[in-house]
């Protein structure tokens, strides 16, 4: 590892509780004490010696442009024995340790944002693997992983701009889903809305769509910046793959509950058709996630029984003309909502009165849904 070399930063590091083991030895960097006893002893290190703070990153940089020693740093330290006060044999990697302490995270992040380039550079998402302990260690997904498992980010906004202006400098897909699900882990709720025009922009990239529709819907919008997505994915409804309709459901109907939007989950519940759906797994996705934030949600059960009931008085003012139709959406929200027992009454209610307003043609094409609905469920629960 050249000790030598690192000397100054290897002695302050056992001194305050670390030992960085040699990297060519097999074994993990081991700690003498506490890991939080590490970062404290560290801690007043920083404090008393504020000046040497740009000499000791510079150190730890150095020291991590070692491959090896950047491997090693992102496996979780190990403790050196039972006598350590801690829940586990192990404890966090070495970077995460340092990220933790406000004076060196902003650099250290800059530092793992350029080792993410220099790794997409030199190889590729296969060859970023290495055999370490009998590990297989994709250094790209440990890399990135280190923006997300923070418990306090000093300055979360920087760093999404950073990690936005990587995502649009790497070219692989597989980074750049990697670093679009960290934003959820990275943002306060209050600073959701500083990456929306982003995630939005990567909605017209289709491979990446499921991803940036998986982490908008953990995210919580402004009303305008939540319809400017929602009135994108349906002008792109024709071309987005069935296999991503669930997630384009489930953000749309988060979106509906989140703006108390009778319209919005009207306008899912028209365009959703099972028949466009070819694939048994994506019609059983759909179904699933419909399902789950029925079960969850008494917001979205509410609205959509004030959906329902709405059109079913629409309809009764229109000389009893039966324009009501029976959606693929209905199918799987009622089926769901019969089952919870303090809904039965209404739903019940509200279910006799939606058929009655059913054309013959209607229920025959709600019976041949049903069933080709049914079939797909039977598959995918007992195939």
């Amino acid at each position: 590892m050249g000790s030598n070399q690192y000397g100054d930063l290897l002695k302050l590091f056992n001194k305050c509780g670390l030992d960085l083991i040699d990297a060519s030895t097999s074994a993990l960097n081991t700690l003498e004490v506490d890991q939080r006893k590490f970062q404290v002893n560290l801690q007043k290190y920083i404090n008393e010696k504020k000046h040497l703070l740009p000499n000791l990153i510079e150190q730890i940089k150095n020291y991590l442009d070692d491959d090896d020693n950047f491997v090693m740093s992102l496996l979780p330290c190990k403790n050196a024995n039972d006598s350590v006060s801690s829940h586990s044999s192990f404890q966090d990697n070495v970077l995460k340790l340092l990220l933790e302490l406000d004076e060196l995270q902003n650099e250290l992040f800059d530092y793992l944002i350029e080792k993410t380039v220099s790794i997409c550079e030199t190889s590729d998402d296969l060859s970023a693997v290495r055999d370490i302990l009998n590990m297989k260690v994709n250094l790209l997904t440990y890399t990135i992983n280190q923006f997300r498992y923070q418990p306090k980010i000093v300055d979360p906004e920087s760093l999404c701009k950073k990690l936005i202006d990587l995502i649009k400098m790497v070219s692989s897909s597989f980074v750049k889903k990697e670093l679009i699900s960290c934003f959820p882990d990275i943002l306060s709720d209050s600073s959701h809305d500083c990456v929306s025009s982003v995630l939005e922009e990567l909605l017209d990239d289709l491979e990446l769509l499921n991803t940036t529709l998986d982490t908008l819907s953990n995210l919580k919008f402004k009303a305008g910046n939540t319809m400017s997505i929602v009135e994108k994915l349906f002008d792109k409804y024709e071309i987005i793959d069935q296999a991503d309709f669930a997630a384009l459901c489930k953000f749309i109907i988060k979106a509906s509950v989140s703006l108390n939007s009778k319209d919005l989950l009207n306008r899912l519940r028209l365009k959703l058709s099972f028949e466009d759906v070819e694939s048994e797994k994506a019609r059983f996705m759909i179904f699933d996630t419909i399902r789950e934030f029925f079960q969850i949600s008494n917001s979205l059960t509410e609205l959509y029984l004030g959906l329902i009931n709405q059109l079913l008085l629409d309809n009764q003012t229109k000389a009893n003309e039966t324009n009501v139709q029976l959606k693929p959406f209905d199918i799987i929200a009622f089926s769901v909502l019969y089952t919870m027992t303090q809904q039965f009454k209404n739903v019940d209610k509200i279910f006799k009165q939606l058929l009655k307003c059913l054309s013959l043609s209607s229920l025959k094409r709600l019976f041949i849904l049903t069933f080709k609905l049914g079939d797909s469920l039977m598959r995918e629960l007992f195939v």
